[in-house]
């Protein structure tokens, strides 16, 4: 689970997520570069219009994306960046923050919103794509998230999606007698990608929290 520093305190490189639970592994393990880790607050926003990056110390760049720091002690601005190194997506936070590709094409941009909670957005570099903002998704491929929602009737469905175009693939899936958790994720253990469309989801069931795993056809 995704379990997601002061700047003065340390930098984490590429250490498995840990202020937040990052769910089990997929088909690709992240490469996540940088993380940052703090004390959960409740609220955060990632809908900031993209702008220019005020000079400041960077604090780690590469070839879609850039960490500075402000001139506000501690917050850091988190800049995704297009192959022509224009800002299309920008983010300044103190929060628990994680940037880097996840694939040779994805950025991923998350922010930690609170226990077991984060928001998320994506960037193809190949196709010049920046997704809508998720909240809490889990990467399953390249291209594929999984998010947790909760019924009307109090069931849980897992929608298995393309992280840029439900046209492109969407799917629900019912996950049957979750065992009862305040945020549905932290039932789950593990999502993994199989191959040949299928994914195997483990995952607590019943009150006494057994281990249960199933697998769903694309």
């Amino acid at each position: 689970m995704k379990g997601k520093k002061f700047l003065g305190a340390a930098l984490i490189l590429l250490s498995a997520i840990a202020a937040f639970p990052l769910i089990g592994c997929t088909a690709n393990e992240s490469k996540i570069i940088y993380e940052s880790a703090k004390e959960n607050e409740d609220e955060a926003v990632i809908e900031e219009p993209a702008r220019e990056s005020i000079d400041g110390t960077v604090v780690t760049s590469g070839s879609n994306y850039r960490i500075t720091q402000t001139d506000e002690p501690f917050v850091l601005r988190y800049e995704i960046l297009n192959n022509s190194g224009e800002v299309v997506r920008s983010f300044d936070t103190d929060r628990p923050t994680g940037l880097g590709f996840i694939s040779d094409n994805v950025v991923e941009l998350w922010v930690g919103v609170g226990t077991s909670t984060w928001w998320t957005v994506f960037y193809s570099v190949e196709d010049d794509i920046l997704s809508e903002v998720f909240d809490s998704p889990i990467v399953i491929t390249d291209e594929l998230i999984g998010l947790l929602r909760r019924s009307d009737d109090d069931t849980i469905n897992l929608i298995i999606r393309d992280m840029f175009d439900t046209e492109r693939y969407y799917n629900e899936f019912l996950l049957e007698d979750v065992s009862r958790v305040a945020n549905p994720i932290e039932a789950l253990h593990q999502i993994k990608y199989l191959g040949n469309g299928r994914v195997e989801v483990t995952y607590r069931s019943g009150q006494n929290f057994v281990e249960r795993t199933v697998i769903f056809i694309l």
